[in-house]
Protein backbone atom coordinates (compact mmCIF):
# COMPACT_ATOMS: atom_id res chain seq x y z
CA UNK A 1 0.00 0.00 0.00
CA UNK A 2 2.70 2.19 0.77
CA UNK A 3 4.28 1.79 -2.69
CA UNK A 4 0.84 2.67 -4.54
CA UNK A 5 0.14 5.93 -2.07
CA UNK A 6 3.69 6.69 -3.36
CA UNK A 7 3.66 5.88 -6.57
CA UNK A 8 0.63 7.99 -7.14
CA UNK A 9 1.62 11.10 -5.18
CA UNK A 10 4.86 10.84 -7.92
CA UNK A 11 2.46 10.44 -10.98
CA UNK A 12 0.29 13.00 -9.40
CA UNK A 13 2.68 15.72 -9.36
CA UNK A 14 4.22 14.45 -12.51
CA UNK A 15 1.15 15.25 -14.46
CA UNK A 16 0.93 18.76 -13.25
CA UNK A 17 4.53 19.21 -13.66
CA UNK A 18 4.00 18.33 -17.17
CA UNK A 19 1.36 20.45 -17.84
CA UNK A 20 2.58 23.22 -16.28
CA UNK A 21 6.08 23.09 -18.46
CA UNK A 22 4.37 22.37 -21.97
CA UNK A 23 2.46 25.60 -21.57
CA UNK A 24 5.91 27.55 -21.86
CA UNK A 25 7.63 25.00 -24.48
CA UNK A 26 6.88 24.31 -28.35
CA UNK A 27 5.53 20.44 -28.30
CA UNK A 28 8.36 18.89 -29.98
CA UNK A 29 11.15 20.44 -27.19
CA UNK A 30 9.02 19.31 -24.32
CA UNK A 31 8.77 15.90 -25.87
CA UNK A 32 12.43 15.34 -26.46
CA UNK A 33 13.45 16.51 -23.11
CA UNK A 34 11.20 14.71 -21.66
CA UNK A 35 12.69 11.38 -22.84
CA UNK A 36 14.78 11.76 -20.10
CA UNK A 37 12.14 9.29 -17.95
CA UNK A 38 13.34 6.48 -20.25
CA UNK A 39 16.70 7.33 -18.82
CA UNK A 40 15.63 7.45 -15.22
CA UNK A 41 13.67 3.96 -15.77
CA UNK A 42 16.61 2.27 -17.25
CA UNK A 43 18.72 3.15 -14.60
CA UNK A 44 16.29 2.50 -11.42
CA UNK A 45 15.23 -0.24 -12.74
CA UNK A 46 18.88 -1.79 -12.71
CA UNK A 47 19.63 -0.26 -9.16
CA UNK A 48 15.75 -0.89 -7.46
CA UNK A 49 14.54 -3.84 -9.65
CA UNK A 50 17.70 -5.63 -10.43
CA UNK A 51 17.19 -5.42 -14.39
CA UNK A 52 19.51 -6.67 -16.91
CA UNK A 53 21.49 -3.42 -17.82
CA UNK A 54 23.37 -4.24 -20.93
CA UNK A 55 25.75 -2.08 -23.70
CA UNK A 56 22.68 -1.39 -25.80
CA UNK A 57 21.07 0.09 -22.90
CA UNK A 58 23.78 2.46 -21.86
CA UNK A 59 24.29 3.47 -25.53
CA UNK A 60 21.09 4.25 -25.56
CA UNK A 61 20.59 6.03 -22.47
CA UNK A 62 23.81 8.30 -23.58
CA UNK A 63 22.29 9.19 -27.05
CA UNK A 64 18.90 10.22 -24.91
CA UNK A 65 21.09 12.33 -22.73
CA UNK A 66 22.61 13.78 -25.71
CA UNK A 67 19.05 14.13 -27.46
CA UNK A 68 17.49 16.13 -24.33
CA UNK A 69 20.33 18.49 -24.05
CA UNK A 70 20.24 19.20 -27.54
CA UNK A 71 16.69 20.00 -27.10
CA UNK A 72 17.28 22.63 -24.09
CA UNK A 73 19.04 24.95 -27.00
CA UNK A 74 17.37 27.56 -28.24
CA UNK A 75 18.52 30.69 -30.38
CA UNK A 76 19.10 33.52 -27.46
CA UNK A 77 19.69 36.44 -30.30
CA UNK A 78 16.80 39.23 -29.84
CA UNK A 79 15.24 37.48 -26.64
CA UNK A 80 14.67 39.16 -23.18
CA UNK A 81 16.33 38.37 -19.90
CA UNK A 82 12.57 37.40 -19.14
CA UNK A 83 12.12 35.01 -21.65
CA UNK A 84 15.34 33.28 -21.31
CA UNK A 85 14.17 32.78 -17.50
CA UNK A 86 11.09 31.35 -18.56
CA UNK A 87 12.73 29.21 -20.73
CA UNK A 88 15.17 27.65 -18.55
CA UNK A 89 12.06 27.36 -15.66
CA UNK A 90 10.54 25.39 -18.47
CA UNK A 91 12.86 23.04 -19.40
CA UNK A 92 13.82 22.77 -15.65
CA UNK A 93 10.13 21.69 -14.60
CA UNK A 94 10.30 19.55 -17.96
CA UNK A 95 13.37 17.35 -16.35
CA UNK A 96 11.88 17.21 -13.14
CA UNK A 97 8.35 15.45 -14.51
CA UNK A 98 10.75 13.26 -16.67
CA UNK A 99 12.16 12.06 -13.30
CA UNK A 100 9.36 11.90 -11.19
CA UNK A 101 7.76 9.63 -13.77
CA UNK A 102 11.02 8.21 -14.18
CA UNK A 103 10.64 7.12 -10.72
CA UNK A 104 6.83 6.48 -10.52
CA UNK A 105 7.27 3.80 -13.17
CA UNK A 106 9.45 1.64 -11.61
CA UNK A 107 7.60 2.38 -8.25
CA UNK A 108 4.89 0.93 -10.25
CA UNK A 109 6.33 -1.89 -11.47
CA UNK A 110 7.70 -2.97 -7.95
CA UNK A 111 3.75 -2.49 -6.04
CA UNK A 112 2.78 -4.80 -9.28
CA UNK A 113 4.54 -7.55 -7.82
CA UNK A 114 2.21 -7.81 -4.93
CA UNK A 115 -1.11 -7.32 -6.02
CA UNK A 116 -3.21 -8.02 -8.90
CA UNK A 117 -4.32 -5.40 -11.76
CA UNK A 118 -7.52 -5.00 -10.77
CA UNK A 119 -6.33 -3.93 -7.62
CA UNK A 120 -3.94 -1.48 -8.67
CA UNK A 121 -6.47 -0.07 -11.36
CA UNK A 122 -8.47 0.78 -7.93
CA UNK A 123 -5.62 2.33 -6.01
CA UNK A 124 -3.19 3.52 -8.00
CA UNK A 125 -5.43 5.39 -10.43
CA UNK A 126 -7.59 6.59 -7.43
CA UNK A 127 -4.86 8.08 -5.70
CA UNK A 128 -2.91 9.67 -8.46
CA UNK A 129 -6.80 11.39 -9.35
CA UNK A 130 -6.78 12.40 -5.37
CA UNK A 131 -3.01 14.01 -5.90
CA UNK A 132 -4.04 15.72 -9.05
CA UNK A 133 -7.02 17.10 -7.34
CA UNK A 134 -5.32 18.31 -4.66
CA UNK A 135 -2.69 19.98 -7.03
CA UNK A 136 -5.48 21.15 -9.37
CA UNK A 137 -7.43 23.07 -6.10
CA UNK A 138 -4.22 25.71 -5.89
CA UNK A 139 -5.26 27.09 -9.40
CA UNK A 140 -8.57 26.99 -8.76
CA UNK A 141 -10.82 29.80 -8.92
CA UNK A 142 -14.00 31.58 -10.14
CA UNK A 143 -11.81 33.64 -12.72
CA UNK A 144 -10.56 29.95 -13.94
CA UNK A 145 -14.09 28.34 -13.73
CA UNK A 146 -15.63 31.36 -15.63
CA UNK A 147 -13.28 30.84 -18.79
CA UNK A 148 -14.09 26.74 -19.30
CA UNK A 149 -16.38 26.41 -22.14
CA UNK A 150 -18.07 23.35 -23.11
CA UNK A 151 -15.59 22.37 -25.77
CA UNK A 152 -12.99 22.24 -23.36
CA UNK A 153 -14.70 20.55 -20.97
CA UNK A 154 -15.26 18.12 -24.16
CA UNK A 155 -11.61 17.57 -25.23
CA UNK A 156 -10.81 17.23 -21.83
CA UNK A 157 -13.26 14.22 -21.76
CA UNK A 158 -11.19 12.65 -24.90
CA UNK A 159 -8.20 13.36 -23.54
CA UNK A 160 -8.68 11.71 -20.23
CA UNK A 161 -10.76 8.37 -21.73
CA UNK A 162 -7.27 8.12 -24.02
CA UNK A 163 -4.53 8.55 -21.50
CA UNK A 164 -6.68 5.74 -19.40
CA UNK A 165 -6.55 3.43 -21.65
CA UNK A 166 -2.94 4.14 -22.52
CA UNK A 167 -2.57 3.64 -18.90
CA UNK A 168 -4.51 0.20 -18.76
CA UNK A 169 -2.41 -0.83 -21.86
CA UNK A 170 0.64 0.02 -20.16
CA UNK A 171 -0.24 -1.44 -16.78
CA UNK A 172 -1.41 -4.75 -18.57
CA UNK A 173 2.14 -4.83 -20.69
CA UNK A 174 4.24 -4.62 -17.82
CA UNK A 175 2.25 -6.88 -15.48
CA UNK A 176 3.13 -9.33 -18.69
CA UNK A 177 6.81 -8.52 -19.13
CA UNK A 178 10.05 -8.91 -16.74
CA UNK A 179 12.11 -5.78 -18.30
CA UNK A 180 10.05 -1.79 -17.24
CA UNK A 181 13.31 -0.20 -19.53
CA UNK A 182 11.78 -2.27 -23.10
CA UNK A 183 7.81 -1.46 -22.38
CA UNK A 184 9.11 2.22 -21.30
CA UNK A 185 11.21 2.45 -24.48
CA UNK A 186 9.08 0.41 -26.69
CA UNK A 187 6.01 3.23 -25.74
CA UNK A 188 8.23 6.42 -26.68
CA UNK A 189 8.07 5.37 -29.90
CA UNK A 190 5.35 8.21 -30.06
CA UNK A 191 8.01 10.65 -29.95
CA UNK A 192 8.93 10.66 -33.82
CA UNK A 193 5.36 11.12 -34.11
CA UNK A 194 4.78 14.12 -32.21
CA UNK A 195 8.21 16.32 -33.19
CA UNK A 196 6.57 15.83 -37.07
CA UNK A 197 2.98 16.81 -35.75
CA UNK A 198 4.34 19.76 -34.26
CA UNK A 199 6.27 20.57 -37.39
CA UNK A 200 3.22 20.03 -39.98
CA UNK A 201 0.32 20.99 -37.70
CA UNK A 202 1.38 23.72 -34.99
CA UNK A 203 3.99 24.88 -37.18
CA UNK A 204 6.46 24.77 -34.41
CA UNK A 205 10.07 26.09 -36.62
CA UNK A 206 11.68 27.53 -34.58
CA UNK A 207 15.69 25.95 -34.25
CA UNK A 208 14.08 22.86 -36.79
CA UNK A 209 17.50 21.58 -37.81
CA UNK A 210 18.38 21.20 -34.48
CA UNK A 211 15.20 19.32 -32.95
CA UNK A 212 15.12 17.15 -35.90
CA UNK A 213 18.80 16.32 -35.63
CA UNK A 214 18.00 15.68 -31.17
CA UNK A 215 14.87 13.89 -32.20
CA UNK A 216 17.06 11.49 -34.63
CA UNK A 217 19.14 11.36 -32.06
CA UNK A 218 16.82 10.24 -29.63
CA UNK A 219 14.79 7.90 -31.69
CA UNK A 220 18.32 5.55 -32.48
CA UNK A 221 18.11 5.94 -28.77
CA UNK A 222 15.29 4.65 -28.37
CA UNK A 223 15.90 1.67 -30.64
CA UNK A 224 19.01 0.91 -29.44
CA UNK A 225 17.60 0.41 -25.44
CA UNK A 226 14.81 -1.77 -26.90
CA UNK A 227 17.43 -4.27 -28.18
Amino acid sequence: MLLLLTEGALIGIFNWLMFTAIRRLPVATFQLIFQLNALVTIILGWILLHETLNMPQILGGVLLLAAAALATQTPTAGKTAELKSHHTKAVTLTAVAALLLGIGLVTEKAALRHMDIGAYFIFGFGTQTLALIVLATKDLNRTVLATVRRRDIKRSIIMGSLSALNGFFYIYSIQHANNITLITALGAFSLPLIVLSSFFFLHERENTKLLFTAAGLGCLGLVISAL
